[in-house]
């Protein structure tokens, strides 16, 4: 492995920089804690390595849901379609509901999903080392959802077949296996200074399509 070094000669006045200053801007890092006093772990005890656990709000409308200041660790069920870390599925109207100040760490398919469902905030969640697309609204039919300072860092391919374009099922297609760290399918929603920051193939990916069509494999 190589490794690299920062080396400083002699003496500097030059202040941290940040965005907001003083410095220089395009020099900032972006600094993440990873640790949570509360952590949900997948036990690890399924015979595919690659399968942890999920969590999916399913068909709650106009219930408020709050998930804030935990950790997800071994979440995700590859290769299943909605087996993700958070997961809204199919909720229609959600205000007030919160997903903020969370970690998801090393999952094996996926981050913060938002399938149908709106009005949800997602803030401030940190998601490190996952597999497959991250925050995603997923179909196109999500409205009025709030992704803001958020950070996604290395993100990964899947890996295996889901039959989305973050994996592989027409090796035809240009389009195929490029996770990326936010796939973003409606323009109807509100993205705040979050951040994209190392993905092996896409940091951010607008891919609207015809909405009148099937977005789920099978219709």
């Amino acid at each position: 492995e190589t490794e690299g070094f920062i080396s400083i000669v002699g003496t500097s006045s030059r202040e941290f920089a940040t965005e907001a200053g003083p410095g220089e801007a395009h020099f900032a890092a972006e600094v993440a804690l990873l640790d949570r006093d509360v952590v949900f772990e997948g036990k690890g005890d399924d015979s595919n390595g690659s399968h942890g656990g999920h969590l999916i709000i399913y068909h709650t409308p106009q219930v408020i849901q709050t998930i804030q200041g935990v950790a997800f660790k071994n979440f995700g069920q590859a290769g299943i379609l909605g087996r993700y870390p958070i997961h809204f599925h199919m909720s229609n109207d959600c205000p007030h509901s919160l997903v903020s100040k969370n970690v998801i760490q090393e999952s094996n398919q996926r981050c913060i999903i938002i399938h149908k469902s709106n009005d949800i905030t997602i803030d401030d969640n940190v998601a490190f080392y996952t597999r497959g697309h991250c925050f995603v609204t997923e179909t196109g039919a999500e409205r009025r959802n709030t992704f803001s300072n958020n950070l996604g860092a290395k993100t990964v391919e899947l890996g295996v077949t889901l039959g989305q374009s973050d994996s592989t099922f027409d090796v035809n297609d240009p389009r195929q296996n490029l996770a990326s760290t936010f796939w973003v399918r409606s323009a109807e929603n509100y993205w705040i200074g979050n951040v994209a920051a190392g993905a092996q193939k896409v940091g951010w990916w607008f891919e609207m399509v015809d909405s009148s069509s099937p977005q789920l494999p099978g219709g």
